[in-house]
């Protein structure tokens, strides 16, 4: 029995991708739960969570969960919601209140912003309700303390907080008023059409989590959630979301540079775009210099959160990339730099070979190649490999 076996659990029950993912976090957590348990190896440990069911299975994915989140992040979805709210929401609420949801909240810093903003541009307590929920107990009980420290306050939006809150020592305390504001609850993603059976949803954030979700579980969620929303609501994402989402034909872009949210169409029916049959024929019959152009925006944008330290969001729009773009050896040369900063050297090794299938002279490949085969211990390969580099640069040179 091998840690696949947990990578399958937990992908049964929050729907995690650990290809999208990566499986250092669950390892991690694996061995961290083993010690805490008193299970003397790996193997003992994975029976032991498959006999203790869903209570075990519950504290890993608690480990697994690694909330990285801070007030008005982002900044740019929080000055549409109030310019949406300002603008659109009170010209045409009738006797409506104004739902709306945080999935998932984390430690509550999103839901929390949401509430300051509505605050700020002066929308009465009695008409807001905001939901939000986390699979995370640990998070929902913190968020619920409203007791924040330094790194939940970034960049220059400390301003738009320091209000909301009463600083001892190195704690923050939230303003009561504003903490009330949100209702936490734990819940799963994957449990969309019973947990939010309770209300329509006039704005919807769900940031940050699509893209650790395998194909089929984001197009189901994205599904449940959009049905959720009223018509001419609106649906928060994370940028590197935007192209999921898309395939949803009800949602409608909305032109706000930085905010990536999009409208619920008034009167489209609400069904999934259908993708074509056959992928070849896909790929021919697509507008190339379109696509092109939206294949060079992901990679650009996956390079500046390479650079970021953003892997799993980088790691997401490279492979959106490459499915649009099956020749184009950038994006798996971007896969490949992400495999090997986070020390993947057999994975780094696999996707420098499919870069140098795709263009043999791909010098940087060669070098990263020749690293993957030290790290690997791989003698045959390092010697090919220094071969091939030689007889590139002398050509290059000649």
């Amino acid at each position: 029995m091998d840690k696949s076996t947990v990578y399958e659990l937990v992908k049964s029950a929050i729907g995690f991708d650990y290809f999208k993912v990566g499986t250092s976090g669950i390892d991690r957590a694996v061995n961290l739960r083993r010690t805490k348990t008193d299970n003397a190896s790996t193997e003992e440990y994975i029976a032991y969570l498959r006999k203790s069911g869903g209570n075990e299975l519950a504290l890993l994915i608690e480990e697994i969960v690694v909330p990285e989140t801070w007030f008005f992040r982002d900044r740019t979805p929080f000055d549409y919601l109030a310019q949406y709210v300002t603008g659109e929401w009170l010209d045409n609420r009738g006797e409506r209140r104004l739902n709306i949801l945080s999935f998932p909240c984390s430690t509550g810093e999103e839901p929390y912003s949401i509430a300051m903003v509505l605050k700020q541009i002066g929308v009465p307590k009695d008409l807001i309700n905001i939901d939000a929920f986390d699979i995370s107990g640990r998070c929902v009980e913190t968020a619920r303390r409203g007791i924040y420290r330094e790194n939940s306050f970034r960049g220059d939006e400390d301003s738009r907080c320091q209000r909301f809150f009463d600083r001892q020592g190195s704690l923050y305390y939230l303003d009561d008023e504003v903490r009330e504001m949100v209702n936490f609850r734990q819940g799963n993603i994957l449990e969309t059409s019973t947990l939010l059976a309770r209300h329509k949803y006039d704005i919807i954030f769900c940031r940050n989590l699509l893209i650790y979700l395998e194909t089929d579980t984001q197009l189901q969620v994205c599904q449940s959630l959009v049905d959720s929303i009223v018509p001419g609501g609106v649906f928060f994402v994370g940028h590197a979301e935007v192209n999921s989402v898309q395939r949803l034909s009800q949602l409608e872009s909305v032109k706000h540079k930085g905010a990536f949210v999009f409208i619920k169409a008034e009167k489209k029916s609400a069904r999934l775009a259908k993708p074509e049959k056959n992928s070849v024929n896909a790929v021919r019959n697509r507008p190339n210099q379109n696509d092109a152009a939206i294949v060079n925006r992901f990679l650009i944008q996956a390079e500046q959160l390479i650079d970021a330290s953003d892997f799993i969001a980088a790691r997401y729009l490279c492979q959106s990339a490459v499915e649009m773009a099956p020749l184009n050896s950038r994006g798996f040369y971007l896969l490949a730099t992400i495999a090997r900063k986070k020390e993947d050297w057999l994975t780094a090794k696999t996707l420098y070979q499919k870069v140098l299938y795709l263009d043999s002279e791909h010098m940087a490949a060669l070098e990263q190649l020749m690293e993957c085969a030290k790290q690997l211990d791989d003698e045959g390969l390092l010697t090919l490999t220094t071969q091939r580099i030689e007889r590139l640069r002398s050509r290059m040179a000649s």
